[in-house]
């Protein structure tokens, strides 16, 4: 495509090739720009997820230490809380 517009335009032509490298640069430029900030907000929304998941988790962990502080049974606590009674044993164990 260059090499017509240069043949089209044989006044320019040198021109056209020596500005290349600069549009090409420039688009470059922008493509890297462009793929940054799709990447960081990408990058944000995983890590948001990731925060609400990990809260989540430590939000169970906290009620299931609370029921076991007030005397429930492991079962009882891996029933309600939705964890295994292993997590709830090592739990208790880690308090």
């Amino acid at each position: 495509m260059l090499e017509e517009l240069k043949e089209q335009y044989p006044e320019v032509g040198e021109s056209i090739m020596k500005l290349m490298p600069a549009w090409s640069r420039l688009g470059y430029e922008e493509g890297l720009k462009e793929g940054m900030e799709e990447g960081m907000e990408e990058g944000m929304e995983k890590g948001i997820e990731q925060g609400i998941e990990q809260g989540i988790e430590k939000g169970i962990e906290k009620t299931a230490l609370n029921m076991l502080r007030e005397g429930m049974e492991i079962s009882l606590v891996a029933k309600v809380t939705g964890l295994s009674e292993e997590q709830v044993v090592k739990l208790k164990e880690e308090s």
